[in-house]
C-alpha cells in the first residue's frame, strides 16, 4: 500500500544485493536485531568505504556476551 501524499523518487528501486545497496551511498542505515549485526554486516567488510557514514538505528545487546550493537 502506497504511503498516502508520499511521493518517492523514480529512481528508488528495491535489491536484494546488499553490496549494491551500500555501493555508491554516502549514509547507510543498520537497521537489524542485535544478533544479526555480525553475520549482516561482515560480508560487507571488502565493499564499505572509509568516507561511508553507518548510521546504526539497532538497539538491544547479544544475550550470551552482552555486547551491544556497536561492540559487534
Amino acid at each position: 500500500m502506497p504511503l498516502q501524499g508520499v511521493k518517492l523518487p523514480d529512481n528508488l528501486r528495491a535489491s536484494g544485493d546488499m553490496a549494491e545497496v551500500v555501493t555508491g551511498a554516502e549514509i547507510i542505515l543498520v537497521v537489524i536485531p542485535t544478533p544479526f549485526v555480525a553475520r549482516t554486516l561482515a560480508p560487507l567488510a571488502d565493499v564499505l568505504q572509509p568516507h561511508q557514514i553507518l548510521v546504526s538505528c539497532t538497539k538491544g545487546i547479544l544475550n550470551d556476551t552482552l555486547e551491544t550493537p556497536n561492540q559487534v
